[in-house]
């Protein structure tokens, strides 16, 4: 509208210039563009029809299926944004990936392939699980991974390290800033 009210004054050309605006953005956003769903609008029914004969069909084939069966021509992506647009049964076919060899084993080897687990005897300190959460900070721009120290037995929280990168240092950090905390005789690593 400022534009527009500047451009009758002081021609278009001044007007952009002094508002920072270029040439071709200001054309490109006088560009109405008809919505897809009044575009197509005719594709509706039968889209609908597609869906109900043929509930699993995805994106894809659905735009074959417009092609092949009622003679109208159109990209798949609109197909789908259509279909997305007009609220139509989509369902996904998800199927799970197959196990890789490592996972397979461990699948066949069951309750027994973790020991810890399944043992009463733990005593407090014995087994420790760590665990790297990734935190964000300065508005998502960085980040830093904490490493906590967790006993199996008690599920205390013995130790902690933070740092800007996961490696090794990180993961002994907590533990060796625990072990020193600790005296010689609590401690279950005495020699």
């Amino acid at each position: 509208m400022l534009v527009e009210q500047g451009a009758t004054a002081y021609g278009l050309d001044r007007t952009l210039a002094t508002l920072g605006l270029s040439k071709d953005s200001w054309h490109y956003r006088q560009c109405k563009r008809t919505p897809l769903t009044v575009k197509y609008a005719a594709l509706r029914q039968p889209l609908l029809d597609i869906a109900r004969a043929h509930p699993f069909y995805g994106y894809r084939k659905v735009a074959r299926e417009l092609r092949e069966t009622y003679k109208q021509t159109v990209n798949a992506k609109v197909v789908r944004k259509l279909q997305k647009a007009w609220e139509l049964p989509l369902i996904r076919a998800v199927h799970p990936p197959k196990p890789i060899a490592i996972r397979r084993v461990i699948q066949q080897i069951g309750d027994r392939a973790n020991r810890v687990a399944t043992r009463e005897d733990i005593r407090p300190l014995h087994v420790l699980y760590t665990d790297f959460t990734e935190l964000h900070f300065d508005r998502q721009r960085q980040k830093a991974h904490l490493m906590p120290l967790v006993d199996h037995a008690s599920k205390y929280g013995v130790g902690w390290s933070v740092a800007r990168v996961k490696n090794t240092a990180l993961a002994l950090g907590g533990l060796v800033a625990r072990a020193a905390t600790w005296n010689s005789s609590t401690s279950p690593w005495r020699p």
